[in-house]
């Protein structure tokens, strides 16, 4: 997309199908820029939150749109954040967890942002992939192994169970390639 381009994106509140037949007389369509408050006019990935925000990762931050306007996440007002490119983000129950070009990966939880790689030991640490094992659990591919995330202390533990490594590693990562 070139700096004069629009994003488009949908979001629907509940889980009944689109009707893509009548779109025009049940849906609006809007398209937004960095004119409307976007850091920059593309995104990587999108994500929904339980509280009915909509997160998207952009190359200039991270922008979380309520509807109405956008509040932007990035270096210059979001210390642990170490690059603007964020490359993925995902919702978690009441918590949004996220990840750079740079393989960091961040937990925002009740308007406070962590950095795992700021905690000791884990400042090597690349994560490759993310997902929810439970309500409280968080489970992460890195370079230095498999691990369980207690969300609530974000406290990081090697996590051993070969078939859910097998079946984690086979999904979806973030991040470079």
């Amino acid at each position: 997309m070139g700096m004069g381009s629009d994003v488009a994106f949908s979001y629907q509140s509940n889980n009944t199908p689109i009707n893509w037949d009548n779109l025009p007389g049940s849906y609006s369509v809007q398209n937004y820029t960095v004119q409307d408050g976007l850091p920059i006019n593309s995104v990587n990935y999108i994500s929904s939150s339980q509280a009915g925000y909509l997160y998207l990762a952009t190359n200039d931050g991270l922008a979380r749109f309520d509807g109405q306007s956008f509040k932007v996440y990035n270096t210059f007002n979001t210390p642990a954040l170490r690059s603007n490119r964020i490359a993925w983000v995902g919702a978690f129950a009441d918590e949004l967890w996220l990840s750079d070009d740079q393989r960091n990966v961040y937990r925002l939880r009740d308007g406070e942002m962590l950095c795992m790689q700021d905690l000791e030991g884990m400042e090597q640490v690349e994560g490759y992939k993310i997902a929810r094992y439970d309500d409280s659990t968080i489970l992460l591919t890195t370079n230095a192994g498999f691990f369980k995330v207690e969300t609530s202390v974000f406290d990081f533990t090697r996590f051993e169970d070969p078939r859910t490594f097998v079946h984690f590693n086979n999904s979806f990562s973030f991040g470079r390639d």
